[in-house]
């Protein structure tokens, strides 16, 4: 059974439209982003014979699970349904795999950077929101990383990563204002984009691009 706010969830955008009022959007919309991430893991362990570090994300996903079905209840909520399975399609191959959770994850952390402005006055949501950005950027993305950024390419890919880091970088400084044509240039000329799978430049994009989308003015 699907929600009634299906298409709202799966954008992970709050909405004026929606019937939920925003803190309880957000809640919905985290949760049911770890429901899609507990249902990709739980298909990928099935897939590779619980290989170590997909049994280590699905744990890490029944426990964010956990805790925002406890806000859930705090708040006197209905849950969100889990209606995330019968859209789990995954490549038969462990380093796509984790080039995929990359991606996801890096999305989870731009994800939580938004719900976090609308739920300002809602300390507990607050809270759990940041133990599981940290999380993804703390726990789950380094680990993906060692499947993917490894041997022969270890050197060339940590240059990778490094822009990463320089996208995240520039990315605050658009938030607060300091956008710099010739940085941004510098950092796009020394990428080499052909090294990155679509779903890890589409979240290297929308690192870049999330605080520009919030004021088209500015």
């Amino acid at each position: 059974m699907k929600n009634k706010d299906e298409i709202l969830l799966f954008k992970r955008k709050v909405s004026a439209k929606s019937p939920y009022p925003k803190h309880e959007q957000a809640l919905r919309i985290a949760l049911f982003a770890h429901f899609q991430n507990y249902e990709k893991f739980k298909a990928a362990n099935r897939l590779f014979d619980n290989f170590p570090i997909f049994s280590q994300a699905l744990q890490a996903q029944l426990d964010a699970i956990s805790i925002l079905s406890i806000l859930f209840e705090q708040y006197d909520l209905p849950l969100v349904k889990n209606s995330c399975k019968s859209y789990v399609k995954l490549p038969e191959d462990i380093v796509q795999i984790c080039e995929i959770s990359i991606a996801d994850e890096l999305k989870m952390i731009l994800m939580y950077d938004e719900l976090l402005d609308i739920c300002e006055d809602k300390e507990e949501i607050k809270d759990a929101f940041y133990r599981l950005q940290a999380d993804s950027h703390d726990k789950l993305l380094p680990m993906f990383k060692t499947i993917v950024y490894k041997d022969g390419d270890a050197l060339t890919n940590n240059k990778l990563m490094d822009k990463f880091n320089e996208f995240g970088a520039l990315a605050n400084d658009i938030s607060s204002g300091n956008i710099d044509p010739q940085k941004i240039n510098s950092i796009l000329g020394s990428l080499n984009l052909s090294m990155l799978s679509g779903a890890a430049l589409g979240a290297l994009g929308a690192i870049l691009t999330k605080e520009i989308k919030k004021d088209d003015k500015e």
